[in-house]
């Protein structure tokens, strides 16, 4: 009886077996369907403006698989004057490929003209999709206003960036020769204060971000005609990792030809820093470097220890804490003391491309090192007027701080009125007093803040002589409401200075970027 019971449940188990093959090997159950790609095209449609006979910048059609598995995908248009490349491509879930959409409008007359792209993926499940393209060529000679700023990178709407990212768009204009200058507004809120103005490079760098954090960001480009055109409000999601030990170079983004200006290596939140060894490159038939003096970290001296040219261009810097206990804190490595070479409308980036530090152990810390970017101006004229902004570099989260708006070499001074724009997330101006020139007090009429806009301040010289000389318009006193790590360009917009006969003097107006300390 036994063997019998145990042949029962073999023969059981052995139809269940056939049983559940049958199941899933061929009873006419569907196997799970396979993952499928979807189409995602950014940006939607296409806006091109152009002279005649002049064909603008291309831009780039970005093709995401948003689906699962590969999407194998190919692109068309119905336009002789319409080109793409590459035409057809491959990417995995997740991934984007760039595809260069360009205009050629030999043969075309002025006018409106549209194409149709389309986008086509056999195994899709949300194939074909199109995007729209129009282009407007005008008369030969007649201004158009400069193209639309486009393309933002990080993409609009980007997550998980790092908070040592650089922003950059595709600019331009459609009449040849024709140049443009880019405004840039970038900020934790919705309506983003203005950070940078009449820049000529298509980048701008916003400093070490604070992470988990949501930016907007827009850029106003304007033609030499003063005619402009708005891109787009675009934002983007910094990363949750916290950020780490950032070197930094903190440049102005204009110089003016012939002139001296300086450079600081910033450092951010290091701990127990003992030594550095780092690399400074540029263009050196734009800039020469005359010196390199030493910075300061929560008020300890960074002597330079040696620097020397390695190469044309390139400067290799050594430097070492006094001590053995290192120091922690945030602040500058070394000041770079430039001449412009150079002439105006030359650019040069000023880099850091092989540096190391260390600790008081002599362990490593591991670190980002960033650039930044100048332009040469035309030079100031001798006499000429200068306004610009003094503020500290660093400034201590809930802290109380004050700018000067200082003027150099002006006559007959007698009024002013401009602008003061800041990231009122991270500042808050709490007075304007009266500045001095040459003894003489300048008084504040009207100071009026703005509600998420700039504060316009109005100024009179008494009596009728107006003053001569240099000194300062104003005081500026602010309060840091932002966080450690913030920062906030403050600047000076819409400027005009008149003389005591009412006559306007031109001047240079300049701004100051501020940072709240890790300490």
């Amino acid at each position: 009886m036994k063997n019998r019971h145990w042949c029962c449940s073999a023969f059981l188990l052995g139809v269940v077996a056939l049983l559940a093959a049958s199941l899933f090997t061929g009873c006419g159950c569907p196997a799970p369907p396979p993952a499928s790609p979807a189409i995602a095209a950014s940006p939607s449609s296409f806006s091109f403006t152009a002279e005649e006979a002049a064909n603008p910048p291309s831009q780039t059609l970005g093709i995401q698989n948003s689906g699962e598995g590969t999407l194998d995908w190919s692109a068309t248009d119905d336009a002789d004057w319409l080109t793409l490349s590459p035409t057809s491509g491959s990417c995995s879930s997740g991934e984007t490929d760039d595809v260069t959409v360009s205009v050629d409008v030999a043969g075309m007359t002025t006018g409106d003209y549209s194409a149709t792209i389309t986008i086509s993926a056999p195994e899709a499940t949300n194939t074909p999709q199109t995007v729209a393209v129009n282009i407007t060529i005008s008369p030969a000679g007649v201004n158009i206003p400069p193209n639309e700023p486009s393309n933002p990178s990080p993409p609009d709407g980007d997550t998980d960036v790092p908070t040592s990212v650089v922003l950059s768009w595709t600019g331009g204009d459609p009449n040849v020769g024709d140049t443009v200058t880019y405004d840039v507004y970038f900020g934790t809120s919705s309506e983003p204060p203005p950070v940078s103005d009449d820049q000529s490079d298509v980048t701008y760098s916003p400093g070490i971000l604070s992470n988990n954090t949501q930016y907007y960001w827009k850029v106003i480009a304007t033609d030499s005609q003063r005619e402009s055109t708005n891109s787009p409000m675009w934002d983007f999601t910094t990363t949750t990792e916290a950020a780490g030990v950032t070197v930094s170079i903190d440049a102005p983004s204009k110089v003016g030809a012939d002139s001296d200006f300086t450079v600081t290596v910033d450092i951010s939140q290091v701990t127990d820093f003992d030594a550095a060894d780092y690399d400074v490159s540029f263009d050196d038939s734009v800039l020469r470097l005359d010196n390199i003096t030493a910075g300061e970290i929560d008020e300890t001296a960074i002597p330079i220890d040696d620097w020397n040219e390695i190469s044309p261009g390139t400067y290799t810097i050594v430097q070492n804490v006094p001590g053995v206990d290192g120091v922690t804190g945030s602040g500058t490595l070394a000041e770079l003391h430039f001449h412009v070479i150079g002439s105006a409308g030359d650019s040069s980036d000023i880099d850091l491309p092989d540096g190391t530090l260390n600790d008081n152990q002599g362990v490593e810390i591991e670190a980002d090192w960033l650039g930044d970017s100048i332009t040469v101006t035309e030079a100031l004229p001798p006499g000429a007027v200068k306004v610009s902004l003094n503020a500290p570099d660093v400034a201590d989260a809930d802290s109380d701080f004050t700018v000067t708006v200082d003027i150099s070499q002006v006559t007959n001074f007698d009024a002013a009125q401009y602008n003061i724009s800041f990231d009122d997330t991270v500042l808050r101006l709490d007075n304007v007093t009266d500045g001095t020139v040459d003894g003489t007090a300048i008084p504040v009429d009207m100071w009026s803040p703005q509600d998420g806009g700039p504060c316009i301040i109005l100024q009179n010289v008494p009596g009728l002589d107006g003053v001569t000389g240099s000194g300062t318009l104003a005081e500026l006193h602010f309060h840091v409401i932002g966080s450690a790590g913030d920062r906030s360009y403050i600047g000076l917009q819409n400027g005009v200075l008149s003389d005591n006969t009412g006559v306007e003097i031109e001047a240079e107006w300049v701004g100051d970027m501020l940072i709240v300390s890790w300490r």
